[in-house]
C-alpha cells in the first residue's frame, strides 16, 4: 500500500446552485445532487428533491459530474455521508466530487472515501458561523493510504459492491411488500368512519428501563428505530445504553416517535431492544388486530392527528400516550380484522425477515470494508 493524497485519485470538480430567482433553472431534465439528497445507507442517490432544466444543464456544462464518480459534502454536513452518481448529473457547492483518474477503481475509491470518511470530522476547520466546513484545496490535500494494484482494487470494489447490491435489492423487495400492505389496508379500511379510539385495540407496552435495571438489559440492542418512516428499521443506528431515558421493546411491537420531529416515522421493532423515551412502544390487545394496527399506526392520517395534537413542550412538541391513546379510530370487527390479520400479516412477517437480512448484510459488509481497504485481508488479484 501507499500513501498519496485525495487528489491523486483524480479530478475534483464541485458544483453550483443555478438562480432560484429564475424557474427556468429547474425542471425535469438532470439529476442535481445536494448534501441533503444523501441517504448514509444507500450507495447511489437516485432520488432528489430538485432537478436541473435543460437550460441549466446547457449554463453548467462543464460542472457535469461523470457516472460512478464519488461525492463527498464538505460544507454544512462533514464525515457523515457520501455518495456515488448514478448516472452524468450535477451537484451543489457544498460537495466536492472525485472523478477517479485510471489508476483508479471507481468503485474502490468510493468504499475508500466511505472507510475514511469519520477522519474528515478531524480536519473541518469551520466557518465564522460555526458551519462545518472543510475547503476544496484542503479536501484535495487529504493524505489517503491505498492499494496500488488496480486489480486488487477492483477485486475490493466487487466484493463490497455486491453486498450493497444485495442490500439493495432486499430494500426493493421491502418496498413492494409495504406498499402491498398499504393497497389492501386502504382498499378495506380507506372509507370507514371511527367508532371508537386507539385505546380500544392498542396498549403501550414500552416499559422504561431504570439505570440500576439495565444490568437485566444487556442481551437488548439499544437501537435508534426511529431514522427514517419505514415499516422495517434497517436504517437504524445505535444509541448508547447509558442513555438518561431508556424503554425496552420486543419483536412485532409497533414503535411510533413521540416528538414531531419524529412523527413521521414509524416501524416494526424486529428483536428485543431498547429505544430512546422519545418513542411510544405499543402492540395490539389481541393479536388479530396486530396487521390493522400497524397500518393503521403507518397511516399519513395518524401522524397527521398525532402531529395536531401534539403538546408544546420547552423545547420540541410531543404527544404522550395517555394523549395518542383517545385518537379516533375505526375499530374492526372480530371477523374482519382476523380476515385482515390472515390476509396481511405473511407480508409483515416476510418484511420483518427481509430488513433483518438487510441489517446483517450491513454488519458484514462494514467489517469487511475496514479490513479489505486497510489490506487486513489479503487480495490476490
Amino acid at each position: 500500500m501507499k500513501t498519496v493524497h485525495i487528489g491523486d485519485l483524480g479530478e475534483i470538480k464541485t458544483g453550483s446552485t443555478p438562480s432560484k430567482k429564475n424557474p427556468d433553472n429547474y425542471g425535469d431534465y438532470a439529476l442535481w445532487i445536494k448534501p441533503t439528497d444523501i441517504n448514509p445507507d444507500e450507495k447511489y442517490t437516485r432520488v432528489v428533491e430538485e432537478m436541473f432544466s435543460e437550460k441549466a444543464a446547457n449554463d453548467c456544462h462543464s460542472r457535469l459530474i461523470p457516472a460512478k464518480s464519488i461525492c463527498v459534502p464538505c460544507i454544512g454536513t462533514v464525515g457523515t455521508k457520501l455518495t456515488m452518481t448514478p448516472c452524468d448529473c450535477f451537484v451543489n457547492q457544498s460537495i466536492n466530487a472525485v472523478i477517479p483518474n485510471e489508476d483508479y477503481d471507481n468503485d474502490y475509491v468510493y468504499y475508500l472515501l466511505l472507510n475514511f470518511l469519520p477522519n474528515l470530522k478531524s480536519i473541518n476547520k469551520g466557518t465564522a458561523s460555526g458551519r462545518e466546513y472543510i475547503a476544496k484545496s484542503a479536501f484535495e490535500n487529504i493524505e489517503i493510504k491505498v492499494h496500488s494494484d488496480i486489480e486488487v482494487q477492483r477485486t475490493i470494489g466487487k466484493i463490497l459492491s455486491a453486498y450493497d447490491d444485495m442490500i439493495e435489492n432486499c430494500k426493493k423487495q421491502i418496498a413492494l411488500l409495504e406498499e402491498a400492505a398499504q393497497r389492501l389496508y386502504r382498499e378495506w379500511f380507506v372509507n370507514n368512519l371511527p367508532n371508537g379510539i386507539l385505546s380500544d385495540l392498542a396498549h403501550d407496552v414500552g416499559k422504561p428501563i431504570k439505570k440500576s435495571e439495565r444490568g437485566n438489559f444487556e442481551s437488548y440492542t439499544p437501537i435508534d428505530c426511529l431514522t427514517k418512516k419505514s415499516l422495517s428499521y434497517y436504517s437504524s443506528k445505535d444509541i448508547s445504553f447509558a442513555e438518561s431515558s431508556l424503554k425496552s421493546f420486543s419483536p412485532k411491537d409497533i414503535l411510533f416517535g413521540a416528538m414531531r420531529v419524529y412523527f413521521h416515522k414509524v416501524c416494526i421493532a424486529q428483536d428485543k431492544g431498547l429505544t430512546r423515551s422519545t418513542c411510544i412502544v405499543l402492540n395490539a390487545r389481541d393479536h388479530k388486530f396486530w396487521a390493522y394496527l400497524v397500518l393503521l399506526m403507518f397511516n399519513d392520517d395518524s401522524v397527521a392527528w398525532a402531529t395536531a395534537n401534539s403538546k408544546e413542550g420547552t423545547t420540541m412538541p410531543y404527544i404522550t400516550w395517555d394523549k395518542l391513546k383517545h385518537m379516533p379510530i375505526y375499530v374492526p370487527s372480530d371477523i374482519e380484522a382476523e380476515k385482515f390479520n390472515i390476509l396481511v400479516e405473511p407480508y409483515l412477517s416476510n418484511l420483518i425477515v427481509l430488513a433483518k437480512y438487510v441489517r446483517n448484510l450491513i454488519e458484514i459488509k462494514e467489517v469487511l470494508l475496514g479490513r479489505l481497504i486497510s489490506g487486513q485481508i489479503e487480495i490476490n488479484a
